[in-house]
């Protein structure tokens, strides 16, 4: 997006979804990367919501680089039950930033991205 924004909400991300009793291992089921670019801003806080029940599931931080991107693996959040659905909030302070959110599953032609929602 040619406007970055401080915040930005990512409705839809997943660690190995996949509504089958077998998702608790990485290369099973849906999981959503979050690709974040830094135009200014040095962190960003990731509040993430079981999509579910609402309750806050965990709270990251990512380091950030201006004028470089992060990427952050569901899988990397060991706290993070697998199998689950969550929507995620990036907060960059006063700093700016751009979110996507990519989809991959396993074996197949399975795969697609969405910007995140800016807010601010």
């Amino acid at each position: 997006t040619p406007t970055p924004g401080s915040k930005y909400y990512l409705p839809n991300v997943t660690k190995s979804l996949c509504f089958c009793g077998a998702g608790a291992a990485p290369g099973v089921g849906w999981t959503t990367p979050i690709l974040i670019q830094s135009v200014t801003a040095t962190s960003a806080t990731l509040s993430w919501y079981r999509v579910t029940d609402g309750s806050l599931a965990a709270t990251t931080t990512a380091t950030l680089i201006a004028g470089s991107g992060v990427r952050i693996d569901p899988w990397s959040i060991s706290t993070l039950p697998a199998d689950t659905q969550y929507s995620v909030v990036i907060d960059a302070g006063t700093g700016t930033v751009n979110a996507i959110v990519t989809e991959f599953a396993p074996d197949g032609d399975n795969a697609m991205s969405y910007e995140g929602f800016r807010t601010q």
